[in-house]
């Protein structure tokens, strides 16, 4: 699971993530691994935080996503993966006065992909969310 040595707003690769070294956090170089964390992960932690969080404005369970954009992505191998991202996520909602309303979240998350079990593939875990915003 994550190993959560982050700092406020920063995630795990940023300022003394251990970036570099054995077992620390890694950038996300690769455009197919990036596009995979953006179609299968970024939904997952933008779940995440909806279902724990309230959007202001916006009534409960009415939050659904238009487009995510991971601005920063990293990961740490260990029996499996964990992937810390920056992200970006457009949303519409039903507004608190029932009209139509948009914005904006930002967020952090870390998302454990375990390795395949058994020949089965295991779910990916957010591990974790914060310093999350919205607009």
């Amino acid at each position: 699971m994550a190993s959560g040595r982050d700092q406020g707003g920063q995630l795990p690769c940023d300022n003394g993530g251990r970036s570099g070294s054995l077992g620390g956090y890694q950038p996300v170089t690769d455009q197919d691994e990036q596009s995979s964390i953006q179609k299968d992960l970024a939904p997952l932690a933008f779940q995440n935080f909806t279902s724990t969080h309230t959007v202001t404005g916006c009534m409960a369970n009415t939050v659904k996503p238009v487009a995510y954009n991971i601005t920063k992505a990293c990961k740490q191998v260990v029996a499996g993966t964990n992937y810390a991202f920056a992200l970006s996520s457009s949303y519409d909602c039903t507004s608190t006065s029932n009209s139509p309303a948009t914005g904006a979240v930002l967020l952090n998350s870390i998302v454990y992909q375990p390795l395949p079990s058994g020949g089965q593939n295991a779910k990916p875990q957010v591990t974790r969310v914060w310093n999350a915003t919205t607009s």
